[in-house]
């Protein structure tokens, strides 16, 4: 079946659905969500540049990625991006693989090219971000088309490559995204990184159609790398454990990663993205060995049972009901897909009854986050799109991003009139979210292949439309038996006695990762109370938060 790099007519229409809100709903929330691409004024002044080449090169297609952290830890979230780099052959300039945007004052940012040292890569395609050896300094770890590069914050302004010293078996695949997590609870990251085809990046194949013309390769004309999953030894190392611990499952072709627990059992469950065959749920369990249940649990396909291609993956309470539901970006004339978490019962593809199936038909889509942007207490939902196949015949290769609202009980799309940024077609990628500028408020950065990157400021607090009683929190976690910055952690908010639940992740949607801040809005600003279930087991109750607060929750204090 050709999905990532061939169209798929789905058979089934939408089911008829009733919008749960009237006109005058659905006017005044597109007006409260309003974003404006700032880069190039605040100095984020980046490309991801494919290089691409007459001969259809498959990873041209694919990158890249960006990642938020306060690396320098001055209170300010900086950007690092992956980019092609020197690791095409023969046609892209001696670049670095992986570059540093620093963030000045909220308002300015400025790009940092002294930071890495030798950051010269491979093909660059994703970035995770995770403080691995729990010094406080976030490090930065790069995929690539070979060997991926693992480079260590020295918390003076500077990383160095450590790939040999911390991996004795790199990976060495062509990998697209990547997620740290505290998968065995020993207070310590292991990495979980995913691998896609078997492709010869030096002898690339030459694919064509029917007519004898070259065309762009389909990955079911390859076989699949298998996924790894690196594990903390105690001694600086990870060691690639994947197939002892039952995390690797057959025929992945891999594009996305999201760790969280999903049946919240207390162990950390591993959900990944393929391209033409089923996604993988991989179950964690007290052994220690985590069981691939996908199709058994309802989110290995879509409703009608079919393999999709599947790129990122985005989690977040949808339907507020206290369980993480997971949402997936596919190809072209397939829909994405929102499978719903039933707690015990597994998963529900749910794509239809929330309203995104008709949307997503005519795009295709690769990052995607969950995000409540207005403070109404209910999640957005922007999606990032693009064609894969590069052919200078295909016209659709440019695509306009999405972003859609709750209203009642479905998501409406609202794109016309949340910005400017979404009536222009662009080849969209990686995405992460984050506060840049520290006013209370979610901010985006996409990735765009050959153009620009964006930054989007949300314009909150310009917005006529907001209502004066709405509030924020925001919550940085400091792990003292957990990880250092909080994965894992299991948040739970409640004002009059309705309940906001989150997850602290790793990681981001595509080949991204987002800054490690959970951040709730509220349709009404009187204090909450806060429930933090650490990774460790530890339990932390805050009464009486006031809102309108970034508050530090240090583990057992």
């Amino acid at each position: 079946m050709d999905r990532l790099f061939g169209d798929l007519q789905m058979a089934d229409e939408d089911a008829p659905v009733k919008v749960g809100s009237d006109e005058d709903e659905v006017q005044t929330l597109s007006r409260s969500v309003q974003l404006r691409d700032v880069a190039k004024e605040l100095g984020v002044n980046f490309t991801y540049r494919t290089g691409q080449q007459a001969d259809l090169w498959m990873p041209e297609s694919m990158g890249g990625g960006v990642g938020v952290a306060d690396f320098d830890l001055n209170g300010l979230p900086d950007m690092v991006f992956s980019q092609g780099g020197a690791g095409r052959p023969g046609n892209l300039p001696e670049e670095p693989g992986v570059i540093l945007f620093r963030n000045r004052s909220g308002a300015n940012f400025v790009r940092s090219d002294e930071a890495f040292v030798d950051p010269r890569s491979e093909y660059g395609q994703g970035v995770a971000i995770g403080d691995f050896n729990a010094d406080g300094f976030e490090d930065v770890y790069l995929t690539t088309t070979g060997k991926d590069r693992l480079f260590q914050n020295e918390g003076d302004g500077t990383f160095r490559d450590v790939t040999h010293q911390v991996f004795p078996s790199p990976n060495d695949r062509w990998s697209t995204s990547a997620q740290w997590a505290d998968l065995n609870r020993d207070g310590l990251l292991d990495l979980y990184v995913c691998n896609y085809l078997q492709y010869d990046m030096i002898g690339a194949p030459v694919c064509r159609d029917g007519d004898g013309e070259a065309r762009l390769c389909r990955p079911q004309e390859f076989a699949a790398w298998d996924n790894r999953a690196f594990f903390q030894q105690g001694d600086g190392r990870l060691l690639d454990e994947a197939s002892q611990r039952g995390l690797v499952g057959e025929d992945g072709k891999s594009l996305g990663v999201a760790i969280a627990d999903l049946n919240q059992d207390g162990h950390l469950d591993v959900y990944v993205a393929n391209d033409t065959t089923a996604n993988f749920y991989f179950r964690g369990s007290e052994s220690g060995v985590s069981v691939e249940e996908a199709v058994l649990r309802g989110c290995g396909t879509n409703l009608q049972g079919q393999f999709e291609a599947g790129m990122g993956v985005a989690m977040g309470d949808v339907d507020r009901d206290g369980w993480l539901d997971v949402f997936c970006t596919n190809y072209f004339n397939e829909s994405n897909t929102l499978y719903r978490n039933l707690g015990l019962a597994g998963f529900q593809d749910a794509t239809s009854k929330f309203g995104l199936r008709t949307p997503s038909l005519s795009v295709l889509g690769f990052g995607a986050v969950f995000a409540d942007l207005n403070h109404d207490g209910m999640d957005e939902l922007v999606v990032t799109n693009g064609h894969v196949d590069n052919h200078p015949r295909n016209q659709l290769q440019k695509m306009p991003p999405q972003c859609f609202a709750m209203v009642g009980s479905q998501f409406r799309e609202m794109s016309e009139t949340s910005g400017a940024f979404f009536e222009t077609a662009k080849i969209g990628r990686g995405m992460a979210k984050c506060d840049f500028d520290q006013d209370g408020d979610l901010d985006l950065v996409v990735v765009h292949q050959n153009s620009p990157v964006a930054l989007l400021e949300n314009q909150l607090d310009l917005v006529a439309e907001r209502p004066n009683d709405s509030g924020w929190l925001q919550l940085n976690l400091v792990g003292v038996q957990s990880p250092r910055q909080g994965q894992g952690a299991k948040v739970s908010v409640t004002q009059d006695a309705q309940v906001w639940y989150q997850e602290l992740s790793g990681g981001g949607t595509y080949l991204s990762t987002d800054q490690k801040r959970l951040h709730f809005g509220f349709p009404e600003n009187f204090p909450v109370q806060v429930e933090v279930q650490w990774p460790s087991g530890s339990l932390q109750r805050l009464s009486n938060v006031e809102l309108g607060q970034v508050l530090f929750v240090v583990e057992g204090t």
